[in-house]
């Protein structure tokens, strides 16, 4: 499964804590996610840094857990891949940070009907999956050299689906 990072978030914002201290989040490395076994991310958190701290005091920081939620923004398809948007999210000192992560969702291929769907010329199978209009299997008839009848008709038909070909009433 190919995961793609896409961040949609502003790279540094500033704010103001309750101790007066200047605290952003700077960039991607502010944002750490974890994979899950059943879904693509379980859980993230992201890290507030202290705007007035240098390196040799190793600075203040605090890191907060986020909500997660996630959508399907395109649905895959019996042959195309869909797309699910996990969106992180945590409010702080009344503003709302965001970070996302895109889940490749893989193609569903398709379940084939049993039985044969067909017009004047061809016959398939179709696509369980009611998005799907493939024509699976599709093949020209091969209509059998001897004709079949009754009370009031005659016709050729098909050696693999019930199609009916030079249909005629009887003379």
């Amino acid at each position: 499964m190919k995961i793609r990072h896409n961040f949609t978030f502003i790279l540094k914002f500033s704010v103001l804590n309750r101790d007066k201290r200047s605290y952003e989040i700077n960039g991607d490395e502010a944002w750490t996610w974890v994979a899950g076994e059943d879904v693509a991310w379980k859980s993230a958190s992201v890290t507030f840094t202290c705007n007035g701290c240098d390196e040799s005091t190793q600075g203040h920081f605090f890191t907060l857990g986020v909500s997660i939620s996630s959508e399907i923004t395109l649905a895959p398809t019996c042959e195309a891949s869909g797309t699910k948007v996990y969106t992180a999210s945590v409010e702080f000192e009344g503003k709302t940070y965001t970070n996302t992560k895109e889940e490749t969702l893989p193609a569903i291929g398709h379940k084939t009907l049993e039985g044969w769907s067909y017009d004047q010329n061809s016959h398939w199978h179709g696509c369980e999956h009611e998005m799907c209009q493939s024509k699976l299997d599709e093949a020209s008839h091969t209509l059998k050299t001897n004709w079949s009848s009754d009370d009031s008709k005659h016709w050729h038909e098909c050696e693999v689906c019930d199609y009916k070909a030079d249909l005629s009433d009887h003379v």
